[in-house]
């Protein structure tokens, strides 16, 4: 009898100790962001983009994430791939992610491998997005993506459009320089690496400090109309 209790402590300190480092691991799971780039090639000077933001908890499935997309979406094709992680970027997301209407139209589905997945649009005129939107949502339905839903924006409103003519004219876009972004956005409220955040948005810039990347779902970003 006293075998048996002795065995019984033994098995519950062995249960305590292995559910404290799994919630303890739990805990401090980073959430990663692969982020892969696709482009419709046309003969204007400014390719239209979409982006596709797969959400990961484990950093090493991102680099067999990044090849698993290494096809087409929806017609356009793959031109580059990248991943982050940190705090900044959950908070940038964390509304796209939770299916929250924003400032921008965009899309939701689990991939083929089950991830969460959300499609935005880069470099296309605000009044197509929406019909494009439609159609990137159908034909990713036609390859097999999961509970597609497409997310339309909040309407517009005299403070969402409080930035002037001078703003339209000369707002930021791919290839915008930092001083050029700041001269029209002010400093960022905090910085990482080559990542400004404003808020809840964020601009991306390449070794040559030049936009590469940016998102603008809650509207505060002074964007150049197409």
């Amino acid at each position: 009898m006293i075998m048996k209790r002795s065995r019984f402590k033994l098995f519950l300190i062995f249960f305590t100790i292995i559910n404290v480092i799994f919630f303890t691991n739990m805990a401090f799971a980073e959430t990663w962001y692969v982020v892969n780039q696709y482009s419709y090639f046309t003969e204007s000077d400014v390719q239209p983009i979409l982006r596709a933001v797969t959400k990961v908890n484990d950093e090493e499935r991102c680099a067999e994430i990044i090849e698993m997309k290494k096809q087409s979406l929806a017609g356009a094709e793959w031109i580059n791939a990248y991943y982050v992680s940190g705090e900044e970027y959950d908070k940038a997301l964390e509304k796209v992610f939770r299916g929250e209407v924003v400032m921008e139209a965009y899309i939701s589905y689990l991939d083929l491998g089950g991830y969460e997945t959300i499609v935005d649009f880069i470099g296309i005129p605000q009044e197509n997005i929406n019909v494009l939107a439609g159609s990137v949502a159908d034909l990713c339905k036609k390859d097999g993506m999961f509970d597609v839903k497409i997310i339309f924006p909040k309407k517009s409103t005299e403070n969402n459009r409080a930035y002037d003519e001078i703003h339209k004219k000369k707002g930021i876009e791919i290839g915008s320089t930092r001083d050029e972004v700041e001269a029209l956005q002010g400093k960022p409220d905090s910085t990482i690496n080559n990542v400004w955040f404003y808020g809840n948005d964020m601009v991306v810039f390449d070794v040559s400090e030049r936009v590469r990347d940016y998102s603008n779902f809650s509207g505060g970003l002074k964007i150049k109309d197409e």
